[in-house]
């Protein structure tokens, strides 16, 4: 025996029976094993094995049409306008006129104008707006799951909303109040894994199996969802956790290096962990979801070459100089560690590139006297040494960039994800940002987020734990 079809007056109170559902529909490959009696539909379409009896269900009700031949094409996309066709031909409102909405793309005469029109009206959906103000409803355009949450969110009074997030949307995500109502009144708890992929395309079969889910949820009860197995990242630094998204936030918890976290949520770069007791924000760059190899003990440099040494540590600044005849190109064991973390970085997505390495005294002083010539002896000074006083002439220094050759030698490195990393993990391979950012009156350098040099893993580790510069942590002047 089928089902009546629903009033709009009992549509409306859908979300209180919605609420009852146990489980939620999940994308399925195998056919869905379903008890109960359907709608009866008059024929089933001979394309169909998922989502069978969903789609019978709606049949019977005259929802769904299908196309000639007798097929539905399951897992062909859905479009926009064929969506609002269901959504109506379920709803049965009475035929009244509905003024015109100005999309300009469905105007009066053109297929599927009255159906546009009336959803409008009712108010389940808005259309799109071109980045020149023109409105338009794309009628023939694939559904995505998120305009789908929205507009059976909207159609059936969906308004129960328990802040339900999926790894994929945030809280700032246009769609997350949509989809956290669908959520909650148990039609969807998205992907294996916690996504929900907003974006996506839906299938026919799927928008059918959410629809009918929707209007008789008692009919299609799924077994709830088989627990997943938590999302976890390693931390590849000693990182904060904040009581919110964003460095302004409080600190309620400090993370060690190569500990497990469990993921929660997101916000943007933002991720929401759990941390033994504790849960918060951290900054997804710190982030990596295997464990990296803990890097090796790369050693000091020699100290039996010329030149002036504060604690075992070679001093090369703006007071501190190496003699003209110094010529020891790069360091081997520097280019050692240059490899291993280039390797390292590039495993986990990241892509540097060591620009600027050894300079002779006599390639400096080309490069000094260039600069001065072009932006006068103050200022030229507080970006390049004088030839015997830059660190390139030890072998020891590297300049760094990334991906993005734009952003070499400017400041704007720093923002990028080879910057980041590398002021992550630059030290576990003996590496210090060696002119840090507000630092130029010790120092006597601006900022420069790209020069690196190297001092071995060791005092890398204690000079990076310090917070201090190279001048500061070993007690020497740089000017």
């Amino acid at each position: 025996m089928g089902l009546p079809k629903i009033s709009m007056s009992k549509k409306l109170g859908l979300s209180a029976v919605a609420l009852l559902v146990a489980a939620s529909l999940l994308p399925q490959q195998g056919a869905v094993q379903l008890g109960g009696s359907q709608a009866s539909a008059a024929s089933s379409f001979q394309d169909v094995t998922t989502f069978k009896k969903e789609i019978d269900y709606l049949a019977g009700l005259g929802i769904i049409k299908g196309f000639p031949g007798g097929s539905f094409k399951p897992a062909a996309t859905i479009t926009r306008l064929d969506a609002v066709r269901m959504i109506l031909r379920e709803m049965e409102p009475k035929e009244t006129a509905a003024p015109d909405p100005g999309f300009a793309d469905v105007k009066p005469g053109s297929p599927g104008y009255e159906e546009v029109v009336k959803a409008v009206e009712l108010g389940f959906i808005e259309g799109k707006e071109s980045r020149d103000g023109v409105k338009y409803f794309d009628p023939k355009g694939a559904l995505t799951r998120a305009e789908m949450a929205k507009i059976l969110t909207e159609a059936y009074r969906l308004t129960a909303n328990k802040g339900i997030s999926f790894t994929d949307v945030g809280s700032a995500n246009w769609a997350h109040p949509y989809i956290s109502r669908l959520a909650t009144a148990g039609i969807t708890n998205g992907y294996p894994g916690g996504a929900f992929k907003p974006k996506e395309a839906l299938q026919r079969q799927h928008f059918a199996g959410f629809m009918a889910r929707l209007l008789a949820p008692a009919q299609f009860p799924l077994p709830a969802a088989q627990p997943e197995k938590p999302i976890t990242y390693t931390t590849i630094d000693q990182l904060n956790m904040r009581s919110k998204a964003g460095v302004g936030n409080p600190i309620i918890a400090s993370i060690p290096y190569g500990a497990t976290v469990v993921y929660l949520g997101k916000e943007g770069n933002w991720y929401k962990v759990e941390y033994g007791n504790k849960a918060g924000w951290v900054n997804a760059t710190y982030l990596t979801k295997e464990m990296p190899d803990k890097p090796a003990a790369y050693a000091a440099p020699s100290t039996e070459t010329p030149g002036t040494y504060a604690s075992g540590v070679l001093i090369v600044n703006k007071k501190y100089s190496l003699p003209s005849s110094y010529n020891p190109g790069v360091s081997k064991v520097a280019q050692t560690a240059v490899d291993a973390m280039t390797a390292e970085a590039k495993r986990q997505g990241v892509q540097l590139a060591a620009f600027s390495t050894f300079r002779s005294f006599n390639r400096q002083k080309e490069l000094y006297t260039s600069y001065v010539s072009r932006h006068g002896a103050a200022e030229a000074n507080r970006f390049s040494a004088k030839p015997g006083h830059s660190e390139h002439q030890t072998g020891l220094a590297f300049d760094f960039g990334g991906s993005d050759q734009s952003k070499w030698l400017k400041e704007s490195f720093a923002a990028t994800k080879e910057g980041k990393w590398l002021a992550a993990n630059a030290h576990h391979y003996g590496f210090i940002l060696r002119y840090p950012k507000g630092k130029e009156a010790i120092t006597g350098y601006m900022y420069e987020p790209w020069h690196f040099r190297y001092l071995g893993s060791d005092v890398a580790s204690q000079v990076k734990k310090s917070g201090k510069t190279l001048e500061e942590y070993l007690k020497v002047s740089g000017k």
